[in-house]
């Protein structure tokens, strides 16, 4: 960023910092930090991005998260495209950290699939990540309330490979009429933005002193509407990327007072520079929670503390009124041993308003759920898309390609960068041979899968989808 684009820091910011940074040599060191240029980082993902970016410096509290040394022209690499890793600052990547404990500790207490909701899903770093800690027959429910968001959600999280994700579009209280579901709550919330003045310039222009209080008043409401869906012994993991103790303490203060709620400690990384809080309510319940600072950690601003539920609120997880979800595994079963990698592991649905559109999720879900989900909320996507089966010929979906459980064997076409930009442009590949046997193939670089074509005998049919072609 150009120093001439750069906005000051907004009029009243100090004020509010002086209560997490009590001294001015603090508050300079984050100023300074705050004009600097920001730190590039990705997270890879398990299987595809194995290899990749292996000789550059790890971040602390992410197994799989890399500095770069600067930041490329990521539309250029293929690698982002197939989804090998995501682009995502440093410091939210700790939501991973957070949450690959408390499954572990959930994991050890109950032997059972568990259901995480992600509810402030959008752009995708949390949920890929969390679909990345998932067991098997586990289930993500990954929601943005934000129309103009829900997009970018659905193509990164396809791009990662959603097998075991639902994703939403929906209020947090929607997820609330149905009690007692979720075991682990994501949760976050809108806030003031103050972590993210180094690299935002709109933050700062649109922060002023009432912003932090309404965004308290906000951010405790959504937490109230979603709560009831947390199970008695469940975890919220509530994060901001705001600084002041508004936001922040004061909203934990209000949780562990008035929602029956318990703070939980995380044990931390070595040399991770991240600051442990530790308080106590009015009644005396230890607080903890976690913040970032630019100045001292590798990332932008960031806030988390992990709570526990002890209240109940009463199972009222009822029957669906409509019966929507209809397997379709046994008519398939030959398309799904075909192109799935341990088949028996996944079936296949009829989407049900899309009859003729096959998902596939794991074989531990079942249809009363999908049911229920389906009556109380906005679904966009269940699993992963499979593929249509018309006038007797199937038709892999776009999104297939992108699976880690495709299988390898299916007919593939290495391409050079080149040819891989020009596949992702739907333009013309120069150097890419097609073979002579018509029918479906998987375009591959280095061994990570772009997308589909049909061949035709002397040419071919590009299937990567229109909305997500590449412009530059």
């Amino acid at each position: 960023m150009h120093t001439a684009d750069r906005k000051p820091l907004p009029l009243g910011f100090e004020d509010f910092l002086q209560e997490v940074l009590p001294t001015a040599e603090a508050r300079a060191a984050l100023f300074e930090a705050l004009e600097g240029v920001p730190p590039t980082s990705v997270r890879l993902h398990p299987q595809k991005g194995s290899a990749l970016f292996d000789s550059l410096p790890a971040v602390p509290w992410c197994t799989w998260g890399r500095y770069l040394s600067a930041r490329p022209f990521f539309a250029h690499d293929p690698f982002f495209w197939a989804g090998a890793y995501y682009v995502q600052e440093a410091a939210s990547m700790f939501v991973g950290y957070a949450a690959e404990r408390v499954l572990d500790f959930l994991r050890r207490q109950e032997a059972r699939p568990l259901t995480l909701l992600d509810l402030c899903a959008a752009p995708g770093g949390k949920s890929t990540h969390l679909a990345s800690l998932l067991h098997v027959g586990d289930k993500l429910i990954s929601n943005e309330i934000m129309p103009n968001r829900i997009g970018v959600l659905i193509e990164n999280l396809n791009r990662w490979g959603s097998e075991q994700c639902i994703i939403t579009h929906d209020e947090a209280v929607s997820f609330g009429a149905m009690t007692e579901w979720v075991d682990l709550l994501v949760a976050d919330v809108p806030c003031s933005g103050e972590g993210m003045f180094r690299k935002d310039m709109e933050a700062r222009e649109r922060w002023t002193p009432k912003l932090p209080l309404q965004c308290a008043a906000l951010q405790k409401e959504i937490i109230a509407e979603v709560l009831p869906a947390l199970r008695q012994g469940g975890f919220l993991i509530y994060s901001t990327c705001t600084f002041n103790k508004e936001e922040n303490e004061h909203n934990l203060h209000y949780f562990l007072s008035e929602m029956d709620m318990v703070s939980v400690p995380l044990q931390l990384p070595d040399e991770s520079g991240i600051t442990v809080v530790e308080e106590k309510t009015r009644s005396g319940k230890p607080l903890y929670a976690y913040r970032f600072f630019p100045h001292q950690t590798g990332g932008e601003g960031f806030f988390l503390s992990v709570l526990q539920k002890r209240g109940k609120h009463g199972k009222s997880y009822k029957k669906a009124k409509q019966k929507l979800w209809t397997s379709a595994g046994k008519q398939h079963a030959a398309l799904k041993e075909e192109y799935l990698t341990e088949s028996e592991r996944w079936q296949l649905w009829q989407q049900p308003h899309e009859k003729d559109l096959l998902m596939f999720t794991p074989i531990e879900w079942e249809a009363a759920e999908l049911d229920l989900l389906s009556q109380h909320l906005n679904i966009k996507q269940v699993g992963v898309p499979f593929g249509q089966v018309l006038k007797g010929k199937f038709n892999p979906h776009p999104y297939l390609a992108y699976s880690p459980v495709l299988r390898r064997e299916l007919p593939a076409i290495e391409v050079s960068i080149e040819d891989a930009l020009q596949f992702l442009r739907k333009q013309p590949m120069q150097s890419a041979v097609m073979p002579a046997n018509k029918g479906w193939y998987v375009i591959r670089y280095e061994g990570r899968n772009l997308g589909w074509v049909k061949a035709l005998g002397n040419r071919y049919n590009n299937y990567y989808p229109n909305a997500w072609q590449l412009r530059s």
